[in-house]
């Protein structure tokens, strides 16, 4: 149920910030991904439990936001990457504002290019950690 949620509150997120949400395991992106701008979620991680009666759960959540980018200069695809950062706070920001969420922590945003799939695309690992009650 919790992971649902989460999938949930970052579909919800991706799809205001006019990306396509995907999901599924990460091996799967190249064949499944066909919109862009494409937010691809893979399954959350339960990586700790915290707590008794009113305990915590915490996810790792890892997302790749992808724009086809075709060629483009190094000073273009340095904007695009700005903007898939700045999109993947607004995105954190989302998840951390709903009242389900406890916290979240350890936001990181790595840029890549042409990695995720055969489309010449730009690319942006973002992680975080999610902590949602269990009781």
């Amino acid at each position: 149920m919790k992971r649902t949620l989460l999938t949930e509150l970052i579909t919800q997120a991706a799809r205001q910030q006019g990306y396509t949400p995907y999901s599924g395991a990460e091996a799967r992106l190249d064949e499944t991904a066909k919109a862009f701008p494409a937010l691809w979620l893979s399954p959350a991680k339960l990586t700790g439990c915290s707590g008794r009666n009113e305990g915590y759960l915490t996810y790792r959540i890892e997302i790749f936001l992808a724009h086809t980018a075709g060629k483009m200069t190094p000073e273009a695809k340095d904007a695009l990457w700005d903007r898939m950062e700045t999109d993947a706070v607004g995105l954190y920001c989302s998840v951390a504002a709903d009242p389900a969420v406890r916290q979240t922590r350890n936001l990181t945003c790595t840029p890549d290019e042409n990695a995720l799939t055969r489309h010449a695309t730009l690319s942006m690992k973002v992680g975080f950690e999610v902590e949602i009650p269990f009781c």
